[in-house]
């Protein structure tokens, strides 16, 4: 069956069909460009009601992110719909941008359980009716580092490393993996060498993906390493796990795995510069064994 949706306000800006939902053993990934008014410089979102899924149990989760011409780092992302995902609610003063002609990108991930229907999704968009006084912009820490979790692993880790380029202000975080997701931690080593716990997230549950925002956003300085430890149980002993017998990589189905750090920053809205940090090399085990001494 095909799905459809509606994007707009309080008026209804557009609705086109984007996909089917099949009913086959095999998730589904439907996306639909919707360019936003050309009329406007730029249009600044407050506030995000939805996205709003009418067939939530063929939903596995889905994205709204803005794609500019022409972009060559990650997209803008706007909301992350996920299983006990927050809805977007930003602080007065604070606004996410849309640059005028870009486009707004619905990547939906379904999977089939055995029956045929069709979905209407929506969301619904509030505009900043003062200039921001900071934007916010999420950025995700997972610098290309493979994932291959060998059959029945119950505690697989990746690490991922960043430095800053900037002196940045983080405002909240979300950990995002699929159903063998065991734990997430993001940490900071300052330049002084001094290291210190942001957020762990010692039980991730698929089913809960929460954003943890901060009551006092984090300042951290340039030359910051910023990293994301994550985990992954693959063994029988994880109960959300689908077959503990075979090897996991990563991709976007819920029986392959992801590493998603997702970080939100707080920047100047004037501020045309998104370069915000470079990779950093990971430390070898004896590499770590060797600084303790």
């Amino acid at each position: 069956m095909c799905a459809s949706l509606i994007l707009g306000t309080a008026n209804h800006l557009g609705k086109k069909q984007i996909g089917e939902i099949w009913n086959d053993n095999a998730d589904r990934v439907s996306a639909l460009k919707f360019q936003a008014p050309r009329q406007a410089m730029r249009l600044v979102i407050q506030r995000f009601q939805g996205p709003l899924y009418s067939l939530r149990e063929h939903l596995a989760h889905g994205t709204l992110f803005v794609d500019e011409f022409s972009q060559k780092r990650e997209p803008e992302h706007l909301e992350v719909f996920a299983p006990g995902a927050d809805p977007v609610i930003l602080k007065p003063g604070q606004a996410r941008l849309i640059k005028a002609g870009s486009y707004i990108v619905f990547e939906i991930h379904y999977t089939p359980n055995g029956q045929a229907q069709s979905d209407r999704t929506s969301v619904g968009l509030i505009f900043a009716k003062q200039p921001p006084q900071e934007r916010v912009r999420t950025i995700r820490i997972q610098n290309g580092v493979k994932i291959a979790i060998p059959p029945g692993e119950e505690n697989y880790r990746v690490e991922s490393r960043v430095s800053l380029l900037k002196d940045l202000k983080i405002v909240s975080f979300m950990p995002h993996m699929h159903l063998r997701g065991k734990a997430m931690e993001f940490r900071a080593i300052y330049p002084s060498g001094e290291s210190e716990v942001l957020l762990s997230v010692p039980h991730y549950d698929f089913h809960w993906q929460m954003s943890y925002i901060l009551s006092t956003p984090k300042a951290l300085p340039k030359g910051t390493i910023l990293v994301c430890i994550a985990a992954w149980d693959n063994s029988a002993n994880n109960p959300n796990n689908p077959n503990p017998k075979v090897e996991v990589v990563g991709g976007l189905q819920s029986e392959e795995e992801m590493m998603a750090g997702f970080v939100e920053l707080g920047i100047d809205p004037q501020s045309d510069s998104l370069d915000f940090f470079t990779d950093a090399p990971v430390p070898t085990q004896s590499e770590k064994l060797q600084s303790l001494k």
